[in-house]
Order: C-alpha cells, then structure tokens, then sequence
C-alpha cells in the first residue's frame, strides 16, 4: 500500500492543481505499476536504486518483479529524466536493457565512491557527501540502502 489507489492518486492531484502545488514527490511500488495505479501518469524524474526478493509473494519470479519495476520507465515524460544506482546487477540491467534504447530523455547512473561517499555509517548516524559538495548528516539513519536513498531524493530535487 505504498502507493495509493488510482482513484484516491487523482482527487490527491485535483487537489494540489486547485491548491498551486507545482511538484508532487512520491514513491511508485512495483505492486502499484502492476495494478495499474499510476496508469497514465507521466513522470518528470524516475528513480531506480535496487531490487531485492522482498516481494515475492506477489511476484513468481526476481525476474518478473523486476520487469514490474521497470514499467515506470515507459511513463517517463520526453524531455524528463531516468536516475539509476548502477551500483548493483539490477541497476546495470535497468540501465541495459530497459533505458538506453526506450527512454527519450535523460539518463543519470549514480554509483557510491564517485557520486557521493559514505564518511559515516554507524548506530552514531549517518554522514554522506554527494557530488564533492553536499554533506548530509542523519543520526537517526545508518545503512547503505538509506545512503543511497537519501543521494537519489537528492539527485532528483
């Protein structure tokens, strides 16, 4: 239920055009795409950071789970942009064969130790430097995975 249902997603934006809100931030589940959630929603920026098997109960397969992931890459809006970790097997797949040949706009890959690094990573917090330029701090978070979280939501604002 990460992602709210269609109908809820379209009063949510009715909404925020009525209110002047010009940007909507919001994570798109795989169970969302393949339930037809955001169906017809063309997004400025994408994001993709990795994949792992924590959805197979609704997936047959890592491989099915994974194509689910990657039909956010067909609502890509033509001049918007597509940020993939390629840090990993799934993100160089993404980028492989789901990007390079589909998408019209542009395509950012991230890797840690070149777009950003990790200086802390500890029950103490964690400590981040993404670009050679922004230095983030959250003690309440530690772990790769929020790491590269937190350089995607960057990379995309």
């Amino acid at each position: 239920l990460t992602t709210p249902g269609s109908d809820y997603l379209q009063m949510f934006f009715a909404q925020c055009v009525k209110n002047n809100v010009e940007y909507v931030v919001m994570e798109v589940s795989s169970h969302a795409l393949s339930l037809d959630r955001v169906h017809g929603i063309k997004f400025d920026a994408v994001g993709f950071t990795n994949l792992s098997s924590e959805h197979m109960d609704f997936y047959q397969t890592l491989d099915e789970y994974f194509q689910a992931k990657c039909k956010i890459f067909d609502q890509v809006n033509p001049d918007g942009f597509v940020i993939i970790n390629n840090d990993n097997t799934w993100g160089k797949e993404a980028a492989k064969n789901h990007i390079i040949n589909k998408l019209p706009g542009t395509l950012i890959p991230f890797q840690e130790n070149s777009t950003f690094t990790v200086t802390q990573n500890s029950l103490d917090g964690l400590r981040l430097i993404i670009n050679n330029s922004i230095e983030l701090f959250n003690k309440n978070l530690c772990g790769l995975f929020n790491a590269q979280n937190i350089v995607m939501a960057t990379l995309i604002c």
